[in-house]
């Protein structure tokens, strides 16, 4: 990369050293970065005006936070009753809440109310609304006891190994495709079960559901860093930082401060 000159915080929360820079280049378009010890996770800068990157934490990033988000309604959807507008707005404000929360410790560490904003945007405009969508089906799917007869209670349970004992009973007194046979010995061993395992499909499925809603995020993501706005107001450019200088320049020339190694 040519001479290393001055380190800037990776995280903008005091960590230095992880990005290098050569020396004079903060401020010039097509900044150069030298990656050195940083997660992968933590890889991707946030591109300004004129160039100038910002690199925050994974957690205030449009994938984590659309998590955090979701796993804010999660813990509380199933308390609500019948899906209706009332409902939506009811998740809609605890949304509000979610994102205040992870706003208020995004201010501790960065003031870039551009960005945060953007992110913001992309929530209730991309993934809020497809929140919306999977949990109504799931949210009713719930309402029914997931389509479960009599609910997958106790009963139910015993019927279902009932049903598997006269199965074989049939298949040993009359005469069947051998493949036919195992069959019945499966529901006696299953059939209490099937209920929980009728149930764990369902809420695997939304949870796979909600999952790929979160990846779909990190495209959202990319377009937040490659396209910001021109008119937005870039965050001040953290001051340089000087490394101490080496033995060999240590009594040596004076004259010359902007020699950096």
């Amino acid at each position: 990369m040519g001479q290393i000159g001055c380190a800037i915080p990776a995280h903008l929360d005091g960590a230095l050293g992880p990005i290098r820079i050569a020396w004079g280049c903060v401020e010039q378009p097509g900044i150069v970065w030298e990656w050195t010890h940083m997660e992968d996770s933590a890889r991707r800068p946030l591109r300004g005006k004129r160039g100038i990157f910002r690199v925050y934490p994974d957690r205030f990033r449009l994938p984590q936070v659309t998590e955090h988000v979701l796993t804010w309604l999660e813990r509380r959807r199933p308390g609500f009753g019948e899906w209706d507008g009332e409902v939506e707005a009811q998740l809609q404000a605890e949304a509000r809440l979610a994102l205040a929360d992870v706003a208020r410790r995004f201010s501790e560490v960065a003031v870039d109310p551009g960005y945060w904003e953007r992110l913001e945007r992309s929530v209730f405009t991309v993934a809020v609304p497809r929140y919306f969508q999977l949990a109504r089906e799931h949210h009713a799917l719930q309402r029914r006891q997931y389509g479960l007869w009599r609910g997958g209670d106790l009963l139910s349970r015993v019927a279902y190994t009932g049903v598997g004992i006269v199965a074989a009973v049939v298949i040993a007194l009359t005469r069947v495709p051998n493949w036919l046979e195992p069959l019945p010995f499966a529901l006696i061993l299953l059939g209490p079960f099937l209920p929980d395992m009728q149930e764990s499909y369902y809420e695997r499925r939304y949870r796979r559901r909600l999952a790929t809603l979160v990846r779909d995020m990190v495209v959202e993501q990319q377009q937040l860093e490659a396209y910001r706005p021109l008119d937005e107001s870039v965050p001040p450019v953290p001051e340089r930082l000087s490394e101490p200088e080496s033995p060999e320049r240590s009594g040596g020339s004076s004259s010359n401060p902007k020699e950096k190694v």
